[in-house]
């Protein structure tokens, strides 16, 4: 059998190749492991409509992001609702905050192999 990332050959029996390190699937695993990859496809598709909320859709690799952007935004939302002197630049601030973190997760999405995804959360 050869890897389907590499192309080196592996053993029956092999959990991972040698060579790149990517986790093998075997025939009578296969209905296991693939329920629990994901799609790249999805993955941006939900970036670009849900921003850091779509850190959920890989949630045990990216919780840290996903919590503290949120917390920044409630941090930063809060104050904009409190009256205070400087709410112009406080608001301002949430807007290119807001902005910023669906911009961030949009990229952090783009830029992650295809096999990030496929092998998710082996890898």
């Amino acid at each position: 059998m050869h890897c389907s990332n590499c192309g080196n050959i592996v053993k029956r029996g092999d959990i991972c190749c040698s060579k790149c390190g990517v986790k093998l699937i075997w025939k009578e695993e296969s209905n296991r492991v693939d329920s629990a990859s994901k799609s790249k496809i999805v993955a941006i598709i939900l970036s670009v409509f849900l921003g850091p909320w779509s850190w959920l859709y890989t949630y045990k690799k990216s919780a840290i992001k996903f919590w503290v952007m949120l917390g920044l935004i409630l941090f930063f939302g809060i104050l904009y609702y409190t009256p205070m002197p400087g709410w112009f630049f406080i608001s301002l601030f949430l807007y290119l905050l807001i902005f910023g973190s669906w911009l961030w997760a949009l990229i952090d999405t783009v830029i992650k192999s295809e096999s990030f995804f496929r092998n998710y959360p082996n890898e």
